[in-house]
């Protein structure tokens, strides 16, 4: 009868938890791990029949990345009693089908909130389970569910007894037993992306020196977690590391598969209360720009706490690949609301970067704020973001401070730059930030965005979970370290193309206020790696592109630019025409020749006219007999001019005619003085996008007498003056 209430308590101490990883690899609650590579849906954990205890199932939806041998977690479904709650990529949550937003205290019988990255779920009776939207999955159940269990994840019963299938045949000896083991567990797919169901067991036929990439894990950069978990559960992440490896050994993607299991590892160690730095060590270093702003009150802070955002910031920046870009550096400074050039330099090298941002004094003179902070930001993108090209930028805000003015005008700045691909945290730090007011700055929907600290020596903690969210998404760098002199680090990607562009007024799943439609479903930017595509917005344009090398630039207002493989080359039909080599494109979708028609421009665009959906009645015009006079003729003549030489000899003379002769085009055919200076920079702006997508920048605003953005009313002001 003891030893009957010794082993009820211990079974009930003793939680019940699952890991799911990689592609992907299920680490069951009795510490045994089961490769599984099944496409389908599949019974993670459930009750087992006849079992009295809470009621729930987790189902796990499987699909093939990167190459059709394995596959990753795609979705999490979690079904309590009259309720199904599914986890989708790109954190997207639904509730009996409906979407939700986050977070959900105590609804419908659970709890739900967004955080690093991670959706977390929890029940008031103890279920804990997340999902990072990628490919990590974990399971927590109290400990008497412990034999109550049945599932891929396994029974916890305390006993390696995991190598079974639903029907409780042992097939620990049997060499497909993953498979197995998986297949017997699948259920009616009913996901969001159904697919053709494959399950198989990739050979592991590897040598030690293939996967040698590996042993890391067992190398001193995680001594001290091993030392806190145990060699086993380390056992189990080297045996996973190397099934991924040898899987993808001389393939495109081995790093980053490698990378997905060392940080599965981390994410174990930092759950045990270790935090490894890991990533560049592990050569795991994000490989796209970050856009990171520290700004705070310098008057709030000494000397020491100054040396303790600088090392924060420096060892940030420590987890990028700074060296696959072009690095500029300006020094600005903060007086009240305003800022002026202190210094400006620029550097290929990012060590450069680094010392500078190490370099920096401290003074305690300037100061800032939340709402300084938004506002230089919101002038920095207008400012400098047209000829470099930014995707998302990530920014992190360090406040120091109590209650904040301006608390209306500081959160419609934030949603401005929200709007805009800034995704700002916000890093409240000491016991005087104001939570309640900082949460209604950042809304609702981005509750998981702040984050607030004891004191600067916690900094840290709030570093690995903004760089959970980061490394995974598109990023731009930006530094500025706090107080007087600050850094602005500005990386940009060289886009050539050899795509002409062409040029209209809507494109019909691009808006102009910078939102996507996808299958009439809207999506805020940026879109990473979502479907087949991705898309964000970045200096003026909107970008999609596919794995498959399609790449659509909308600039919201005129341009548009399309780029495809060769391997296109006569197969297109459309106004942009079939790319065959030839000039024969003044022909109309039935292939008729209206070359000598005066006009033949609307013909052509009209026989590829469709089905409308806008409200908008269509009107197809031509400009035919261009009449222009002297002074129109000599104002787009600056695309002939010497400022454009160098462009013009990268592109050559025929590109570079052919907007001459839109810009004649454009400007003749207006009708007042106002629209005529709108149309002539909007046709000179086009001509040096396509100079500077060839790598050719021109300072060109200056002498065209082009302002930035101008409006009707503003050129009209101008004109006056």
């Amino acid at each position: 009868m003891i030893e009957t209430v010794w082993l009820y308590i211990s079974a009930s101490t003793k939680k019940c938890s699952c890991y799911v990883s990689g592609d992907p690899h299920y680490y069951t609650a009795d510490d045994q791990v089961i490769h599984f590579m099944g496409t389908c849906k599949y019974i993670l954990s459930t009750n087992k029949p006849g079992s009295n205890l809470t009621y729930f199932a987790v189902e796990v939806k499987n699909e093939h990345r990167y190459n059709t041998i394995v596959s990753y977690t795609r979705m999490v479904d979690l079904k309590l009693k009259g309720v199904t709650v599914r986890l989708l990529p790109r954190n997207k949550i639904l509730v009996n089908s409906i979407q939700v937003n986050l977070p959900l205290e105590d609804f419908l019988g659970f709890s739900a909130h967004f955080s690093a990255g991670v959706i977390t779920i929890t029940t008031k009776w103890g279920l804990y389970l997340t999902f990072d939207g990628d490919h990590r999955v974990h399971l927590v159940l109290p400990g008497r569910f412990a034999n109550e269990l049945t599932g891929i994840c396994g029974d916890c019963n305390g006993m390696r007894d995991d190598f079974k299938t639903k029907a409780g045949e042992d097939v620990s000896n049997r060499k497909n037993k993953y498979a197995i083991i998986g297949d017997s567990y699948q259920v009616c797919d009913d996901s969001d992306k159904p697919e053709k169901c494959v399950s198989q067991q990739p050979e592991d036929n590897c040598s030690p020196t293939q996967v040698k990439g590996c042993d890391i894990l067992s190398s001193n950069l995680f001594k001290t977690c091993v030392d806190k978990i145990g060699q086993e559960k380390l056992n189990r992440h080297l045996e996973s590391c190397k099934f991924d490896v040898c899987a993808y050994l001389k393939q495109p993607k081995l790093q980053s598969v490698l990378c997905k299991t060392l940080e599965s590892m981390a994410d174990e160690c930092e759950d045990a209360g270790i935090f490894i730095d890991w990533r560049k060590t592990a050569k795991c270093v994000c490989d796209k720009p970050v856009d990171v702003v520290f700004l705070m009150e310098a008057s709030a802070i000494g000397k020491l706490q100054f040396e303790e955002i600088k090392s924060f910031a420096t060892s940030f920046l420590d987890f990028f690949t700074l060296s696959l870009y072009s690095v500029g550096l300006r020094f600005l400074t903060f007086w009240g609301n305003s800022y002026t050039y202190i210094h400006s330099t620029s550097s290929d090298d990012p060590e450069q970067v680094l010392e500078t941002a190490k370099l920096l004094p401290y003074h305690n003179q300037s100061f800032t704020s939340l709402h300084t902070a938004l506002w230089f930001m919101n002038s920095y993108r207008t400012r400098f973001n047209f000829r470099y090209p930014l995707k998302s930028h990530t920014s992190v805000v360090l406040f120091v401070g109590s209650k904040l003015n301006y608390e209306a005008l500081t959160k419609e700045r934030l949603k401005t730059l929200n709007k805009f691909g800034f995704n700002i945290y916000i890093v409240g730090i000491g016991e005087n930030a104001d939570e309640k007011q900082l949460q209604n700055i950042i809304g609702q929907t981005n509750t998981s965005n702040l984050m607030l600290v004891k004191s600067f020596y916690d900094l840290n903690k709030a570093k690995a979970e903004i760089l959970k969210k980061t490394c995974s998404g598109h990023c731009d760098l930006q530094l500025i370290p706090a107080t007087m002199k600050q850094i602005h680090a500005r990386m940009e990607e060289n886009v050539s193309t050899k795509i002409p562009p062409s040029f209209v007024n809507v494109l019909r799943i691009i808006l102009a206020d910078f939102v996507l439609k996808v299958n009439e479903e809207e999506y805020t930017l940026p879109v990473v790696k979502f479907e087949e595509f991705e898309a964000y917005y970045a200096v003026g344009w909107i970008t999609v592109k596919t794995e498959w090398g399609l790449t659509v630039k909308y600039d919201g207002n005129q341009r548009v630019t399309v780029s495809l493989p060769i391997s296109f080359a006569n197969k297109l039909t459309g106004i942009c025409g079939d790319c065959n080599g030839k000039q024969d494109d003044l022909r109309t979708k039935a292939g008729r020749d209206v070359s000598s028609l005066t006009d033949k421009d609307s013909l052509i665009a009209n026989s590829y006219q469709v089905a409308g959906d806008s409200n908008e009645e269509c009107n197809a015009t031509s400009v035919v007999n261009i009449k222009c006079n002297s002074t129109e003729m000599q104002r787009c003549n600056i695309i002939h001019s010497s400022i454009f030489t160098s462009c013009v000899q990268t592109l050559g003379q025929e590109l570079a005619n052919r907007f001459f002769e839109s810009c004649q085009s454009d400007v003749c055919s207006s009708t007042d003085s106002v629209n005529t200076e709108i149309l002539f920079c909007k046709s000179i702006e086009a001509f040096v996008t396509e100079c500077e997508r060839a790598g050719v920048p021109i300072s060109w605003r200056g002498v065209a007498r082009c302002r930035v953005s101008l409006t009707k009313k503003e050129v009209g002001e101008e004109i006056i003056k």
